[in-house]
């Protein structure tokens, strides 16, 4: 499941970082599976008492999420500028300097949300140390293809929010899930979007391939698992390369040592997947608290 959710090597990657919740039920409860059978009796158990309201773990907006960013947009106003490649952060008389491709700016502070092979670009002449550190985290590109089926063409009954697929079973697909499930309004009336997943540190190469024989691929690995006996309505494939943090063993130690190399960067500050969480409440969370602690290192605890 680590493996899946974060396409990387699951033989690597460290758990404190990725789902410490498992960690603690085992240091808790002596194994995983007897701690989450106890937390589900439990919940089973406050499920009966509360009549009230039900919320599914999946959230997201009507129109996708670009409503998120696009309302902070419109918010931001002019002071937003779009289209501006960053290439640099340098230290300056009032505060930094920032330079674009499109021209240079001042601040008193900085808050960096980029990749962190991207971060460390910007800061490598302020601090080369700090840089370095960034540079170690390494990426995964995946590749994501979204299909739509008419649900008389899937034999098997979706009626989960997708699946993850083991490295031995030695497939191109990482994992499916069944966006129209997760989320109401995603399909019309007898039919289901499904979005499949390939690539990851253990199948790069995958990406090397044209979008044709990518698609092929997974159809022809999802047909199977889902009884799927016709051709999709639609399909678009996505590619996001080195979107991906690797949080391998070590890593809460690598993001301690950035943030003391940062703390001696007066109004600067690292944020995003790379150091805060790859899930965007946590991607929200760790730019507010880098926001906060900028505000405050700039302008003092009673700005």
């Amino acid at each position: 499941m680590i493996g899946g959710i974060y396409t990387g090597d699951a033989e690597r990657l460290s758990l404190r970082a990725t789902m410490p919740q498992y960690l603690e039920l085992e240091e808790k409860h002596g194994s995983v599976i007897a701690g989450m059978l106890k937390s589900y009796r439990q919940k089973s158990r406050a499920r009966k008492k509360d009549s009230g309201a039900r919320y599914s773990m999946f959230v997201s907006f009507k129109k996708g999420m670009s409503t998120l960013t696009g309302r902070l947009a419109s918010g931001l106003g002019e002071s937003l500028r779009l289209g501006e490649k960053v290439s640099e952060v340098a230290k300056s008389e009032g505060g930094y300097t920032v330079s674009t491709d499109k021209g240079v700016y001042e601040a008193d502070g900085v808050v960096i949300t980029t990749p962190a092979f991207a971060a460390a670009k910007i800061v490598e002449k302020l601090d080369p140390e700090t840089a370095a550190l960034l540079s170690e985290i390494e990426y995964a590109s995946s590749a994501v293809a979204v299909l739509a089926y008419k649900l008389s063409d899937i034999k098997r009954p979706i009626d989960a929010f997708g699946f993850v697929v083991p490295a031995i079973e030695k497939k191109s697909i990482i994992a499916c899930s069944f966006s129209s499930e997760k989320f109401p309004g995603r399909a019309p009336e007898g039919y289901t979007v499904l979005r499949a997943f390939t690539g990851g540190m253990l199948d790069p190469g995958v990406l090397d391939l044209c979008d044709d024989t990518i698609m092929e691929k997974l159809k022809s690995e999802l047909a199977p698992v889902l009884g799927i006996t016709g051709d999709p309505a639609f399909g678009l494939l996505k590619r996001y390369p080195n979107s991906l943090p690797q949080y391998h063993v070590g890593h809460l130690d690598l993001v301690r040592k950035i943030a003391s190399g940062v703390k001696k960067l007066k109004g600067i500050e690292i944020a995003g997947s790379a150091i805060g969480g790859v899930g965007i409440p946590d991607c929200i969370s760790s730019g507010e608290s880098a926001a906060e602690k900028a505000v405050e290192a700039v302008y003092g605890p009673d700005r």
